[in-house]
């Protein structure tokens, strides 16, 4: 089974756990949004601290940055993990 294949069925499973998760929908949406809010959060604190080379216009370019870069976890994560999982160190 390749790479892609194997990227595939991971998420297919993980949709599938998050779709029948026990407590229900609005638990997970609820932690959606807190995880969310969580991110923002943390996003801002490092926009401060890092003022010199990142700044944050308004609530939402930081709410798309977070949005942006959760999506990119999303997608390359799964992958590195694929390529590198079958490789012992």
């Amino acid at each position: 089974m390749n790479t892609l294949q194997r990227t595939v069925n991971l998420y297919r499973t993980q949709f599938e756990l998050l779709w029948r998760w026990r407590p229900g929908r609005v638990a997970l949406l609820k932690r959606a949004l807190i995880s969310l809010l969580a991110a923002l959060i943390a996003f801002y604190i490092t926009a401060w601290l890092l003022s010199g080379f990142l700044q944050i216009q308004s609530l939402a370019g930081g709410l798309t940055a977070v949005v942006l870069i959760a999506a990119l976890n999303l997608l390359v994560r799964p992958v590195l993990i694929g390529l590198v999982a079958s490789r012992s160190v």
